[in-house]
């Protein structure tokens, strides 16, 4: 089995993290992606975020008709931060997988703070990382101990973010060609990121 581990706040789920996902799940000939979303990301400013609850919600709205996707809740069972080693390990145990079976989907700005992580050799010996590109990150600002040991993935760049979603939400802007009818649906049912 070749498993995919896809983290992220998911703060909303949109598009550009299907079609990255997507893009990922061929490329590397993945039988199975998981979208992992994070409980508490210890690196990135949780001031915007909304629930765990409706974050996976939505993450699992978006996916629910997409072959190959499944969304995991670990991280929301774990509670407190959200270290990435502890779910490599917890997925390699799961599915009985070798460090080559496991494939952990990052962002080339992730790599960037590589080194903050919790254990990034570990990670490193213990599933192969690919790494998306991302328009704003050139590769000569990666540490050199990481960017040797990962795969950079030839992805198209996106200019989606959640930031900017959150911030449409707020202003009342369509949304629509960003994240997918049943993640609005569910936005506007709950009142999440209104102001």
């Amino acid at each position: 089995m070749r498993l995919g581990i896809f983290g992220g706040s998911f703060d909303p789920p949109h598009t550009g993290h299907l079609r990255l996902a997507r893009f990922a799940l061929e490329k590397k000939s993945l039988d199975k992606l998981l979208f992992v979303t994070a409980f508490n990301t210890p690196y990135t400013d949780k001031s915007s975020s909304v629930s765990f609850e409706d974050r996976f919600r939505m993450t699992q709205l978006m996916v629910e008709n997409s072959a190959g996707f499944e969304v995991s809740d670990v991280e929301g069972d774990r509670e407190g931060d959200s270290f990435t080693i502890d779910s490599i390990r917890y997925f390699r145990e799961l599915y009985s997988l070798e460090a080559d079976q496991l494939f952990l989907i990052i962002g080339a700005d992730s790599l960037m703070r590589f080194d903050e992580w919790k254990s990034p050799e570990a990670i490193l010996n213990e599933c192969s990382v690919c790494v998306l590109n991302r328009a704003e990150v050139k590769h000569e600002n990666i540490d050199r101990r990481f960017i040797d040991k990962v795969e950079f993935l030839d992805n198209k760049l996106m200019d989606i973010s959640s930031s900017d979603i959150r911030n449409k939400i707020r202003e009342g802007s369509d949304v629509k060609e960003l994240v997918e009818s049943k993640v609005i649906e569910y936005i506007i049912e709950r009142k999440l990121y209104s102001n």
